[in-house]
């Protein structure tokens, strides 16, 4: 197992020069830490790295990535216009809708893990 430059690595990962970068920043393995310069930057070994990603903790889930997708759910689901089987006209069950969506915001905030 020999090193290689980033942009060798990232190949045979499937990943980008950045990503690598970010990677040894946060304190991935390398054969040769990078200096400034042409010619001078982090030499890495592939199966060190992999090793390294596969011993890291997976990232506690982000809610605020979550809320987005929620709010297109409600949406959609509002499209589909189910709301009207029960009886709620448009305006009122989109206003629900919102009231749900803080709420579940509200639940979010306060019983993520910390």
């Amino acid at each position: 197992m020999s090193a290689v430059p980033l942009r060798q690595a990232a190949r045979a990962l499937g990943k980008s020069e950045a990503t690598l970068r970010r990677w040894v920043r946060e304190g991935a393995p390398t054969a040769r830490p990078g200096e400034p310069g042409r010619g001078r930057g982090a030499l890495v070994v592939v199966e060190d790295l992999k090793r390294w990603r596969a011993a890291a903790p997976a990232s506690p889930p982000t809610f605020a990535a979550f809320l987005p997708l929620l709010e297109r759910y409600f949406a959609d689901f509002h499209r589909a216009g189910d709301h009207r089987l029960v009886g709620l006209r448009d305006e009122p069950a989109r206003l629900l809708y919102a009231e749900q969506l803080k709420y579940i915001a509200g639940r979010l905030e306060t019983d993520q893990p910390k």
